[in-house]
């Protein structure tokens, strides 16, 4: 189980069942068995829309509302993180060549985060970091 955190501190489950799937399919038009993790990697606002069925908010709240705590881009970005993961769970083939494209495109942003940081660093204290 995936845990998605939204702006106003609420953790929701991330969790895809048969069921939760056929729901995602009639509501948002996403079939998750067929499309997998493309669509979600894809369209930002759909993973929004397939999260919000898939941690039973809407259950609690209403879809407006959910985009409300996920206004902005780091709420966004943890929302799909969450989703692709939870769907990698769920998927028998572990999300295969798409998923393998998802850790790539992740790995590649938290190498550019830590060349920025050693950067920020190096003009911070005027000395070069250990690279």
């Amino acid at each position: 189980m995936v845990l998605y955190k939204d702006s106003n501190d609420k953790e929701w489950p991330v969790v895809f069942t048969l069921k939760k799937a056929k729901t995602i399919r009639d509501k948002c038009g996403v079939d998750l068995l067929k499309d997998g993790i493309a669509v979600l990697i894809e369209d930002p606002l759909k993973c929004v829309d397939v999260i919000y069925y898939a941690s039973n908010a809407s259950d609690a709240i209403s879809l407006d509302e959910f985009y409300d705590r996920v206004a902005n881009a780091d709420y966004v970005k943890s929302a799909v993180d969450a989703c692709v993961v939870g769907l990698a769970d769920f998927t028998p083939s572990r999300g295969g060549p798409m998923m393998d494209l998802w850790w790539k495109a992740r790995l590649q942003e938290e190498s550019e985060f830590i060349a920025a940081a050693n950067q920020a660093k190096e003009k911070l204290s005027g000395e070069p970091s250990g690279k």
